[in-house]
């Protein structure tokens, strides 16, 4: 993130918009870039932020404490690492998609993730997607809900002035 953000210039956009995303491990990666504090590079400038301005997470792993996805490899520093755990007020806009017979991500945790965004004042748009499994918005499912995530994951964009309005009816 610091390095897109530090070289935003050459590569086209605007450094005050950059959003991250992600499914599962890759939603955990950019909710986490937003909140912990703990995981710098050795080495890496601070000096430039690598909190995204809007976060887009699919069935994220954003609780890794111990009753979350991933804790018997992180136990020792769970609170560090669990971005559930480290949410507060400069969290930027985020969109959460997930299907309530996901097995990893408890619809509860995601319900749970809103509750502390809002309290926290920041903007957290929860989709649950009635009997959808873990992964069930990827385009390479039986059943899938891909058009449909994108076409809300658009509007949230549209929405922080990211993309334009469409001109569809």
């Amino acid at each position: 993130m610091r390095w897109v953000r530090s070289h935003a210039i050459e590569l086209g956009i605007n450094p005050n918009m950059i959003a991250a995303g992600g499914g599962s491990a890759g939603g955990q990666l950019a909710i986490a870039a937003a909140v912990l504090k703990d995981f710098d590079e050795e080495g890496e400038s601070t000096s430039v932020s690598p909190r995204p301005d809007a976060l887009a997470l699919f069935n994220p792993a954003f609780d890794n404490g111990p009753n979350g996805v991933g804790y018997d490899r992180v136990k020792s520093y769970w609170k560090q690492f669990s971005p559930l755990h480290n949410l507060n007020e400069n969290v930027p806009p985020t969109i959460v998609f997930l299907g309530t017979k996901d097995k990893l991500i408890p619809v509860e945790t995601a319900q749970l993730f809103k509750y502390k965004m809002e309290q926290n004042g920041s903007r957290c748009d929860l989709f649950l997607y009635e009997g959808q499994i873990h992964g069930f918005f990827n385009r390479n499912k039986k059943i899938n809900r891909y058009h449909e995530t994108l076409s809300e994951l658009d509007k949230f964009l549209v929405s922080l002035g990211y993309l334009p309005p469409s001109n569809k009816g």
